[in-house]
């Protein structure tokens, strides 16, 4: 540890503040021009800053609740439901009473601030408490012991590790570009039929298409259709390897599997070898959360809650992702057993009907579109390799043990 850093507490950094949340049986009180944020926005927030959420609030709604309007650069904090969402502000915004945010004072920078919350943040739900879920105060926020270094020495280690998160946050500009592009494209071909409005049209059961497509159910496109399943989570020599085991929340804001939370071994593996997805295979969640698509990008199974189409030539991956893609409230519409356990079956997903355009358009759109997926598929794994080594040079940084202190500003 460098003998200039101090030891101190959260709130020598800043004020810490709470939020509120408007009565939502008073209509007046919503739909304003007041960002305001949850912790359910930040659970789907991709990017270090954030500027507003699912709801906005009126004036009306923050004069009459305890939500404050919080300054730009404010660090927010979720402090319950669950701890440990953070996030930088990049407007005035409000937010309910799950934070417990950080004004940060001439003491630190929001950059410095929201790495400090990061690497604390095992210490901070540590502390946090009570019967119904964990919650951490603001008593116990303010008395958060931290070791901070000089300013000069603050914005050399936010700057390495901004560095690091903005090449992230632009790969995911480029790879949202290029999956908007393909989205268009199919849309325009096989949707709207752009390319083919001079030729003769035929009804079929999915509406209009052009004469000489046909319609196909999923399986006459597919090798197989795999229903995955969960190898005994008690038998802990099935996990620890290296193959991908897909869930659900791994489906989340990718286009392609380059990480999960778990991996399963080679005896894992071999427990339901049938259960095997190579790379390429198009993930659709059927069972609760429906709808969400993903394509594998090497060799993976998956769990009981996702079906996966192999498809049985090349050129139909993109083409069925896609399909898949823009098959979501269909998806929905059809999932049995209510809006809160819809399941798609096996049976039933494999008999989906999709239109089936002729070879010589599909293998057209794949020339088309695999350049794109090709640079979505890089730039996500050179993400997966930017983070980690964020999150390794974090705890090196922040404890001192990589010195910084002769790093120029340039």
């Amino acid at each position: 540890m460098i003998c200039s850093w101090q030891k101190m507490k959260l709130e020598d950094l800043g004020k810490i503040v709470g939020g509120g949340t408007p009565s939502t049986k008073i209509a007046s009180y919503y739909g304003g021009d007041i960002p305001w944020i949850t912790p359910k926005d930040l659970s789907n927030n991709e990017s270090k800053y954030i500027s507003r959420g699912e709801r906005n609030i009126t004036k009306e709604g923050l004069d009459n609740s305890s939500a404050k309007i919080l300054p730009k650069g404010t660090v927010l904090f979720s402090s319950r439901a669950p701890i440990g969402y953070i996030a930088i502000a990049s407007q005035e915004l409000a937010t309910n009473q799950g934070f417990k945010s950080i004004i940060p004072n001439k003491k630190t920078t929001s950059d410095f601030l929201y790495y400090l919350l990061i690497n604390n943040i095992e210490n901070i739900k540590s502390q946090g408490s009570g019967s119904t879920f964990s919650e951490v105060s603001g008593r116990v926020m303010k008395n958060i012991n931290v070791t901070v270094p000089p300013l000069k020495i603050q914005n050399k280690i936010s700057a390495i590790l901004s560095n690091l998160d903005q090449k992230i946050a632009t790969n995911n500009k480029i790879i949202a570009n290029l999956e908007a592009q393909a989205q268009a494209i199919f849309k325009s071909w096989f949707i709207d039929f752009e390319p083919f409005q001079d030729g003769e049209f035929i009804d079929s059961e999915l509406g209009r298409i052009p004469k000489g497509w046909t319609v196909a159910r999923i399986k006459d496109l597919s090798k197989s259709v795999v229903t995955g399943k969960t190898p005994p989570t008690k038998n802990k020599k099935f996990y620890g390897g290296s193959l991908p085991f897909i869930t659900i929340p791994d489906m989340h804001n990718n286009t392609y599997i380059v990480t999960t939370e778990r991996y399963l071994s080679n005896e894992g593996e071999l427990s339901q070898p049938n259960k095997t997805i190579p790379a390429d295979t198009i993930c659709v969640s059927c069972i609760a959360t429906v709808g969400l698509v993903i394509l594998t990008s090497e060799n993976s199974q998956t769990n009981q809650q996702i079906n996966s189409i192999i498809p049985n030539v090349d050129y139909l991956t993109y083409y069925l992702y896609l399909t898949m893609k823009n098959s979501y409230e269909y998806l929905n519409a059809i999932g049995s057993g209510g809006s809160t356990t819809k399941n798609i079956n096996k049976k039933s997903f494999e008999n989906l009907s999709v239109i089936y355009p002729p070879k010589c358009y599909l293998i057209d759109f794949h020339n088309i579109i695999y350049p794109h997926f090709k640079m979505i598929k890089s730039l996500e794994q050179e993400n997966i390799t930017l983070s980690k080594l964020r999150d390794t040079l974090l705890p090196k940084l922040m404890s001192g043990e990589i010195d910084v202190s002769q790093i120029s500003k340039n």
